[in-house]
């Protein structure tokens, strides 16, 4: 639902996947922290030398794990970024690519060292309200329910031989 909700919010297809795997690291106590993770816009201003990346945590927290695996040193978040979801991106990079990275001061580096968040070991509940959000946003890619979809190609047609 994470992914799909990213994607009806308008997130870039390999930045809302990215966040669809980082929410995985969440604990639930931190869900509520989401509230405001899909709301746009996602431009992102990029400043080099030193690297600074400015715009909301869903597009610049995978752009600094991919510097940092590209061997830049450092990169700088200018903006308000929720330490919960810095961490499960942290986590999800850590699991995906075995980089670990930590986030101190506003700049985020390469580290030898991870501050582990103990994961709950069965699902965790998604608190109603971010989950009747992300239904909503999930229905933005939803294909409507009319004869001229259907007669473009939607759904399953008025045969279904498969």
């Amino acid at each position: 639902m994470a992914l799909k909700a990213a994607r009806g919010a308008g997130v870039p297809l390999g930045h809302a996947e990215d966040f669809a795997r980082a929410v995985d690291f969440m604990a639930e106590s931190e869900m509520l922290l989401l509230s405001n993770a899909l709301s746009g816009p996602f431009d992102v201003a990029v400043t080099e030398s030193p690297l600074i990346f400015s715009g909301p945590t869903i597009m610049v927290a995978p752009m600094a794990i991919d510097a940092i695996a590209a061997g830049e040193q450092s990169v700088a978040l200018q903006g308000a970024h929720p330490e919960a979801l810095l961490n499960a991106y942290f986590h999800y990079a850590r699991q995906a690519y075995g980089l670990c990275v930590n986030f101190s001061d506003g700049v985020v580096m390469q580290s030898s060292d991870l501050k582990v968040i103990d994961m709950p070991a069965e699902a965790i509940n998604v608190p109603d309200t971010i989950w009747q959000q992300w239904n909503d946003l999930a229905g933005n890619t939803y294909v409507p329910e009319t004869e001229a979809s259907r007669l473009s190609g939607a759904g399953a047609g008025l045969t279904d031989n498969d």
